[in-house]
């Protein structure tokens, strides 16, 4: 999941990034990479964290 978020956030500004993982976009790709290894029923992301600007 960490290479998934990962890659949508250098591609886009802080505020997009959080925008999207709010409104459920990212989360939703990470279900869509989570699904090849194991089906889960629902992915939500509870907390994020800034590592270095």
């Amino acid at each position: 999941m960490h290479d998934v978020a990962a890659r949508y956030a250098k591609d886009m500004d802080f505020d997009k990034f959080i925008h999207d993982v709010v409104v459920g976009r990212i989360p939703s790709a990470m279900y869509r990479e989570s699904g090849k290894i194991y089906p889960l029923k629902r992915l939500e992301v509870r907390k994020t964290e800034v590592l270095s600007k």
